[in-house]
């Protein structure tokens, strides 16, 4: 009787242990809950393609790679702090001098810009938004000519919601938002919220974007994740290669 209680509490120990040893390999990768079709939340999961591509990853590494959505700004300050990994992260001088990159991106994004008929404008560059005043999501870049632009070009607000920004061009608070990837978010985004649904047919998307913006999957430097990222750069360059991901991308259009 003695043995046989002795074995269960071994036991029962060796499931534990083996379940927390599990939970510690797993590695947790953020990403911003406001970008649909690329990552967002849905009926309480996170959803989207770079979920999807991650998932995949995952698989082709074997490494249990799990993906948690949040507000912009508190992903971007978790992978900082080294509590995980970043997802759909573009590289940006100044983010360079705290993140470590994959050498492949994970993903191509459009930054598509949107006004409302009434201010509808056309621009070839970025010097055409001369005294614009933008809005984006909370915490977003867009590459090195955006972020030496802001102020000196244009006035760039922000906010917490694709919501709230297409609601600030609607009562005439910003000129032009920041949408993206293309027509697909911005109809993910009116779908998604009833009271934009009157207003469908007052957004415009120009005809030029910021321009196409790698997105990367990044790690904070003391994470000293280098080999790890350089296996998920092979999988995302084979993936390419072979079209697999391009199937996923697919998927969500």
């Amino acid at each position: 009787m003695l043995l046989r209680q002795t074995f269960i509490i071994f036991l029962t120990s060796f499931i534990i242990l083996s379940s927390n040893i599990a939970k510690a390999e797993a590695i947790i990768v953020y990403g911003n809950e406001n970008k649909p079709p690329k990552a967002y939340i849905k009926n309480g999961k996170p959803h989207g393609i770079l979920v999807d591509i991650v998932k995949y990853a995952s698989k082709k590494m074997n490494i249990d790679i799990q993906v948690q959505l949040y507000p912009w700004k508190r992903a971007q300050f978790l992978a900082a702090k080294g509590e995980g990994g970043i997802i759909g992260f573009a590289n940006t001088p100044s983010r360079s001098k705290t993140f470590e990159y994959s050498e492949y991106p994970m993903f191509i994004d459009e930054a598509s810009l949107v006004t409302t008929k009434e201010k509808s404008i056309e621009i070839n560059s970025i010097k055409d938004l001369n005294g614009k005043r933008l809005v984006q999501i909370r915490g977003a870049s867009h590459g090195k000519e955006f972020e030496e632009s802001i102020n000196s070009v244009f006035e760039l607000m922000e906010a917490d919601s694709n919501k709230a920004i297409l609601l600030m061009l609607l009562k005439g608070r910003a000129d032009v938002a920041i949408i993206n990837p293309g027509n697909k978010a911005l109809k993910m985004i009116i779908d998604a919220n009833e009271e934009l649904h009157p207003y469908r047919e007052s957004f415009i998307m120009l005809d030029k974007s910021l321009g196409l913006v790698p997105n990367y999957l990044a790690f904070a430097k003391q994470k000293n994740m280098t080999k790890l990222l350089k296996k998920f750069s092979q999988v995302m360059k084979e993936g390419y290669e072979s079209g697999e991901i391009q199937k996923i991308i697919e998927q969500h259009y």
